[in-house]
């Protein structure tokens, strides 16, 4: 299969969300291969689905932390929320909760709305490494850079 193939495969399969790209990375070309104008337009037109597949495609980026770094009174906190209040929570599990973390996040905001300040820490740390996301669970692993409650 020639490259014109693979790459409208792979623009078919994030465009069209077609499961079927196996093996679309595996052409080899000998040295002074050159295409034809058609097949450059070709290709062009099959990045620009690329490109466009890329642009709607939302990524999700999870921090997971230890719940020992918030406190139970903290826990109880985010348990009180609901879909209702103006604080991101995703969902609550047996084990602790997920919160979305806006590009836009400011601590201060968080902390003049009444979020508990260790729950901010935590948001602003998972923030600060690239998460949209932020995952307490009993399981993770605590880190150093924050507090840790019994």
């Amino acid at each position: 299969m020639d490259l014109i193939k693979h790459v409208e495969r792979l623009a078919n399969y994030l465009f069209d969300e077609q499961k079927d790209f196996e093996g679309c990375f595996e052409v080899k070309y000998k040295p002074g291969f050159s295409f034809t104008e058609e097949q450059e337009e070709h290709i062009f037109s099959s990045v620009v689905k690329v490109e466009e597949a890329f642009m709607k495609a939302e990524l999700r980026i999870t921090h997971c932390l230890s719940s020992a770094h918030i406190t139970e009174d903290d826990m109880e906190w985010l348990g009180d929320q609901s879909e209702d209040s103006h604080f991101p929570l995703i969902a609550r599990h047996e084990f602790g909760a997920y919160i979305y973390i806006s590009p836009e996040f400011n601590g201060h905001e968080y902390l003049a709305a009444g979020v508990p300040m260790h729950i901010v820490w935590c948001m602003s740390y998972a923030h600060r490494l690239g998460a949209n996301e932020l995952k307490f669970d009993a399981d993770a692993q605590a880190v150093d850079d924050l507090p840790v409650f019994d």
